[in-house]
C-alpha cells in the first residue's frame, strides 16, 4: 500500500518488486494488529488526546469533565515477528460541577483540576501465525502495567486476528489484564481486579498515502465502590472511533481520530492526534 519509490539513475531499468523500507498504511494504521516491525526497526510515537464528558447524577446538577492526555510510545523490533512496545502517558484533568442556584445559592461552578504522570505499560508481541489463503494473521501479546505514576499494577495478554482483502484489512482482538494492585478510592487509578477489552474494525487504503479506519471498542471492568457506600463506576463501556492515517513524508505519518461513546449516561466525545515516525 504505502510505498516511497526511489529515483532510479538515468537510463536504468525500473525496479520491479523492490522491497519497501517504510511501513505500509496497513501496518501503521493497525499497529499492534498487523505484521510486526522487522528486527532492529524502531517507531517513535507522540499522541495527544482530548476527551469531554458530561453527567447529570441528580436533578439540578451537571458535572463536566475535560481530560487531556499526552502519550509517548516506543516500538522496537527485537527480532523478526517479535516486537517490544513501551508507553508512558501524562494526564491533565479538570472537573466542573454545576448546581442549580436554588440549591447552592450561586451559579458559579465548583472546579477541581489535577495533572500527573500516568502508569506506564509494556507489551511483548509476537506473530503466532502468518496470513495465507483461508487463514488470518494471529498476533499474541503479553501486557503489563507498572506503577510509574498513581500506582496501578497489572499483568495479562491478548490476541489479535487480521485478514487482508486488498485494499481493506479486517481485524478483531481481545485482551485481559488482571489488576494486582488497585485502589477504587483513588480517582487517578483506573484498573479494576479484572479488565477485559475488545476491538473490532477495518482499515481501508484509499491510495498510497491515505487510509481510513473504523473501530468499535468495548471494555468491561468489575469496578467496586470506592468507599462501600457510593455506587461503583460503570462496568461496561462502548465507543466508536473513526480515524485516518496519512503519510506526509517517508516514515512520518499523521493519525487524527474522533471517538464517540455508544450508550451510557453522558455523550462522551474525544479527539486525538498521533504522530508516529519510523526509522
Amino acid at each position: 500500500m504505502i510505498r516511497s519509490p526511489r529515483q532510479a539513475p538515468a537510463g536504468a531499468p525500473a525496479t520491479v518488486g523492490e522491497p519497501r523500507t517504510a511501513p505500509t498504511a496497513e501496518e501503521i494504521a493497525l499497529r499492534d494488529q498487523a505484521v510486526l516491525l522487522k528486527r532492529g526497526a524502531t517507531t517513535l510515537d507522540f499522541g495527544l488526546a482530548y476527551v469531554h464528558s458530561e453527567q447529570a447524577p441528580l436533578p439540578g446538577v451537571r458535572i463536566e469533565e475535560r481530560t487531556v492526555a499526552a502519550t509517548a510510545a516506543l516500538r522496537y523490533g527485537l527480532v523478526d515477528d517479535v516486537q517490544l512496545t513501551l508507553r508512558l502517558p501524562y494526564i491533565w484533568r479538570r472537573t466542573s460541577a454545576f448546581v442549580d442556584a436554588s440549591v447552592s445559592g450561586t451559579t458559579q461552578p465548583s472546579v477541581t483540576s489535577d495533572d500527573y504522570t500516568g502508569d506506564g505499560s509494556a507489551s511483548l508481541l509476537f506473530v503466532a501465525l502468518r496470513e495465507r489463503a483461508g487463514r488470518p494473521n494471529i498476533i499474541v501479546s503479553l501486557d503489563g502495567v507498572f506503577a510509574s505514576g498513581p500506582g496501578d499494577k497489572g499483568f495479562g495478554g491478548g490476541i489479535v486476528l487480521s485478514k487482508s482483502y486488498d485494499p481493506a484489512v479486517l481485524f478483531a482482538g481481545v485482551n485481559y489484564l488482571r489488576g494486582n494492585d488497585i485502589d477504587p478510592a483513588d480517582p487517578q487509578r483506573s484498573l479494576a481486579k479484572h479488565n477485559w477489552g475488545l476491538n473490532l474494525g477495518y482499515t481501508y487504503a484509499l491510495n498510497d498515502s491515505l487510509a481510513l479506519n473504523t473501530v468499535v471498542l468495548a471494555s468491561y471492568r468489575n469496578t467496586e465502590s470506592p468507599d462501600g457506600v457510593r455506587i461503583p463506576a460503570p462496568r461496561e463501556r462502548y465507543a466508536l472511533q473513526l480515524g485516518t492515517t496519512w503519510m506526509i513524508a517517508r516514515g512520518l505519518f499523521l493519525e487524527p481520530a474522533v471517538s464517540m461513546r455508544l450508550g451510557g449516561e453522558g455523550p462522551d466525545f474525544g479527539f486525538s492526534l498521533n504522530v508516529p515516525y519510523s526509522f
